[in-house]
């Protein structure tokens, strides 16, 4: 795993939602994250929606 912890991700994401952004896009070419997309994805209940791209799906 990412030297960057779960709770450090969502705290900076939301940060930015809330300075009015729109879209983040985040490109894990070493799949550092893979596991933790359903915790991101509850975490950012209500502020953010996230989407999940994979290369061939």
């Amino acid at each position: 795993m990412a030297d960057v912890n779960i709770d450090q991700v969502v705290t900076t994401l939301k940060s930015k939602f809330k300075a009015g952004h729109q879209f983040i896009f985040w490109y894990d070419d070493q799949g550092e994250f893979e596991d933790s997309v359903r915790d991101l994805t509850g975490a950012l209940a209500g502020v953010a929606t996230v989407v999940e791209l994979r290369m061939g799906h």
